[in-house]
């Protein structure tokens, strides 16, 4: 399980970044990775955003369904370069007595003092099979399986971050029903949607100018447009 995770970690690290940091922008902090403790261990991804938790949670649910076919068409020449990296992590040289002390008092600390992990980790990870992983992220992380257990923690901040502008909203709109589109395999036409919102007034009338675009310019099955409706409403932080 253990190195299973950490293989996780590594084939997922830049997708995760690019996807929901670089290309979503849904926050300036990213962070996906292995997380392990006493009686318990499993995979994350963090975002600290000004975005709703709720449309957070689903850009991350998102990305997961994604990365699960994005692993079933992974080539056996990368998914043996994402191991060996992992290994090679595992098995790089301490650079000082300090770093030393560091990994054999973690073990301490956390009454584990198992001091040759780093040597399993590698050995474990040498005898996985791109099948092992596909079997482990369809049983433990996808979100279809029936044996997942997730966490979901949203902490929210008393302060509340500059109201933007209109101007602001309408272009987080754009960007947002751009990406949400994209995901239901809708094409989008931007020009239409700017002539639609262009003469919104207020914050509050922006959703009734997606939905009108929804149905109107991109005649959207009715089922579909709401749950765009709805996706669109959390990225802007107007949901119900």
């Amino acid at each position: 399980m253990r190195a299973k995770l950490l293989l996780l970690g590594q084939m997922t690290d830049e997708p995760c970044f690019n996807q929901l940091r670089t290309i979503e922008q849904l926050g300036y902090v990213v962070f996906s990775g292995p997380s392990f403790h006493d009686i318990w261990s499993g995979y994350r991804i963090l975002i600290q955003s000004e975005k709703d938790c709720r449309y957070l949670e689903g850009r991350i649910e998102n990305f997961l369904n994604t990365f699960e076919q994005t692993l079933n068409d992974m080539s056996n020449e990368d998914f043996e370069s994402h191991k060996r990296a992992m290994i090679n992590k595992r098995l790089a040289k301490l650079k000082n007595l300090s770093s030393e002390d560091n990994r054999f008092w973690n073990h301490i600390y956390s009454d584990s003092y198992d001091f040759l992990q780093a040597d399993v980790d590698a050995a474990t990870l040498e005898k996985l099979t791109k099948k092992d992983m596909v079997d482990f992220y369809n049983h433990y992380i996808s979100t279809s399986s029936s044996q997942r257990s997730k966490l979901s923690v949203h902490l929210q901040a008393q302060a509340k971050a500059k109201e933007p502008s209109l101007d602001e909203r309408k272009t987080a709109a754009a960007t947002a029903l751009k990406i949400i589109l994209a995901e239901h395999k809708i094409t989008a036409n931007d020009e239409a949607f700017q002539a639609r919102i262009q003469d919104v007034s207020s914050k509050d009338a922006i959703p009734d100018a997606v939905a009108t675009h929804l149905t109107d310019d991109l005649k959207v099955d009715k089922e579909v447009a709401n749950k765009v409706l709805d996706e669109a409403k959390a990225a802007l932080g107007v949901a119900d």
